[in-house]
């Protein structure tokens, strides 16, 4: 079977069961409509390139790179996007040294790395001589291009991965595989794991008070895909009300720094007291290949209770630090973008405002105005809200904006919800957004026919946007 043949099949296969309603002339139209287009697509990366046009065009770029730098676009990361380099050396500048998210230290890059190889031994963590360096790459979707600056790591921090599967070079033999780390990394996995118990835990204890009261005090959502169940199973409310949605404005960077290890770590304790009332005993959160709580017990040294967990969140707050020319920085506002535990981090400092400002709405006997917060979700720094605003901005410490398209017209993580409404019935469509309506270009969607890419990861990548539209659409125009 050629790989066209397999794409016919699976469209088939998957219009067949995603649409049972629809009659035998729709299914057939609109198979062939997504094999044409993805043979469109196919069509136009097929021209053959031979080795010695593959070798002018790499000396061509090489040649480029003495005067450009070449960056991932943020959301689209199959394009490139290319800047003057030393405009992209003022940039870095300019973050560093005039912004207020970054300070110069006095101390060395050395004694630094001292004070985080003496955490790492007192945890047993795996130690790293190195700290990450900044970097930014262009946001081209907004109507003014801007950057977004990411701590991130260099070849310098290679460690073995202690993975059974090894990688082979083109002898067969065995090659080992390396994963970059800083300092800080081995910190952020742990913290990032037993974070997400606690979301986990502060979910399941929300979900079982919202069916007693009808208010929700718990608005994290972990993929688009929760925010589209949601929508069904809530459709016959929802399609009364208007959906919003808005975002913070450099949430990372403007979280305060001297609010978030309190914040967190008042959401970690209501975790830990929820779940030794469920058990009916103390509990600390046990890490293995997973988190879990479970009862104390003194041999196992993978288990953490309240302070222990306040330690691992004060050392990654107050120890962002980055290099660059040499020179060393460290951040004074916010939490570092690219950190593992950054975005665990950011949910809970936004859960502990909007879990006050909803029992605050509660103790003023508010109830009614509790509840129409009830279908507001949050990915992070992107809300979805139907018919109200977020929390006011000074619960949070931070600015956020309405981003909606217009009334009734909304995007929120890739999906779009439009209001249809008439005299008889007020109908929401899902359906999902061609990255093409956000940036001036048509962005790369699916990897060359012919590049080094295994073959299969194209058509993956094409049934995992039919999965992707499965989940999200509710009609089949969509």
């Amino acid at each position: 079977m050629t790989m066209y043949d397999s794409i016919r099949h699976d469209v088939e296969e998957f219009v067949n069961s995603n649409f049972p309603k629809a009659s035998e002339d729709e299914k057939t139209r609109f198979s062939t409509t997504l094999v044409e287009e993805f043979d469109a697509v196919l069509g136009t990366l097929n021209a053959h390139t031979d080795e010695p046009q593959l070798r002018d065009a790499l000396r061509t770029l090489k040649k480029l790179q003495e005067h450009l730098v070449f960056l991932p676009v943020d959301k689209t990361s199959h394009d490139f996007g290319f800047i003057c380099k030393e405009k992209y050396k003022e940039l870095l500048r300019d973050e560093l040294q005039q912004s207020s998210t970054y300070q110069e230290v006095g101390e060395s890059i050395d004694d630094v790395l001292e004070r985080h190889r003496d955490f790492n031994k007192s945890h047993k963590f795996v130690h790293t001589d190195n700290l990450p360096y900044l970097y930014g790459i262009p946001k081209l979707h907004k109507p003014e291009p801007r950057m977004r600056y990411i701590a991130g790591v260099s070849e310098k921090g290679n460690v073995e991965k202690k993975d059974e599967q090894k990688d082979r070079d083109e002898k067969g033999r065995d090659k080992k595989r390396m994963k970059t780390r800083a300092s800080t990394t081995p910190a952020h996995q742990e913290a990032s794991g037993l974070l997400k118990l606690v979301l986990a835990t502060l979910r399941s204890k929300d979900e079982a008070t919202f069916l007693q009261t009808g208010i929700r005090r718990f608005f994290v959502v972990e993929s688009v895909d929760d925010v589209a169940v949601h929508i069904k199973t809530n459709y016959a409310r929802l399609r009364k009300k208007a959906p919003r949605t808005f975002d913070f404005k450099e949430m990372y960077t403007k979280i305060p720094q001297k609010q978030i290890v309190d914040y967190v770590m008042s959401a970690v304790a209501e975790a830990f007291e929820y779940m030794k009332s469920e058990k009916g005993a103390n509990v600390e959160a046990q890490r293995a290949n997973t988190a879990e709580f479970g009862k104390p017990d003194e041999s196992n040294t993978t288990s953490y209770n309240v302070e222990e967990i306040r330690a691992l969140v004060s050392f990654i707050v107050g120890n962002t630090f980055v290099t660059n020319g040499g020179t060393c920085y460290q951040q004074v506002s916010g939490i570092p973008m690219g950190g593992n535990a950054s975005p665990d981090l950011a949910n809970l400092y936004c859960y502990w405002c909007e879990k006050q400002y909803i029992d605050g709405l509660v103790a003023k006997g508010l109830q009614e105005e509790a509840r129409n917060h009830a279908d507001s979700v949050r990915f992070i720094d992107d809300f979805l809200t139907w018919g109200v605003r977020p929390p006011p901005e000074d619960i949070y410490g931070m600015e956020y904006g309405e981003t909606s398209k217009g009334v009734d017209d909304v995007v929120f993580l890739g999906m779009r919800i439009r209001m249809e409404r008439n005299d008889k019935t007020d109908f929401i469509r899902m359906s999902v957004l061609d990255k093409g309506e956000e940036f001036p270009w048509n962005p790369i969607k699916y990897t060359h026919v012919e590049s080094t890419v295994p073959r299969n990861t194209g058509t993956s990548i094409f049934k995992g946007a039919l999965i992707r539209a499965a989940r999200i659409c509710n009609n089949m125009p969509a």
